[in-house]
């Protein structure tokens, strides 16, 4: 994906198999049904968490991320109610930023930018 088409993506589950193939290195596959499942030996029929609408599970993604040396900073512009966030890299000279209208959606799109290959 291009940096321009992450910074614009919309929240959905397919940003959520992203997330969780990105960020958590777990592999998913889409269901007949065409929701996002996780790939496990162990466990049937288990979805992937709904990282870019709830913010719950998107602060998961953020410990996860912050796990491997990343420093994080969220914030609500108040003008427009919209949400920055910025992921930076100490290993690597690397800075990540986002928005959004919701925090959930502004966190993933930052660690979609900063595990975008």
């Amino acid at each position: 994906m291009t940096i321009e088409e992450i910074k614009n993506m919309l929240a959905s589950r397919e940003m959520d198999a992203l997330i969780t193939e990105k960020v958590f290195g777990v592999s998913t596959y889409q269901s007949f049904g065409g929701d996002y499942m996780i790939k496990s030996s162990t466990v049937k029929n288990l979805n992937c968490p709904h990282y870019s609408t709830n913010i719950e599970y998107a602060w998961k993604a953020v410990e996860c991320a912050c796990e491997y040396d990343n420093v994080f900073s969220i914030w609500n512009i108040a003008k427009d109610g919209s949400w920055r966030v910025r992921l930076t890299s100490r290993k690597e000279p690397a800075i990540f930023e986002a928005s959004a209208d919701t925090a959930p959606l502004a966190i993933c799109r930052a660690l979609l930018l900063a595990t975008n290959e």
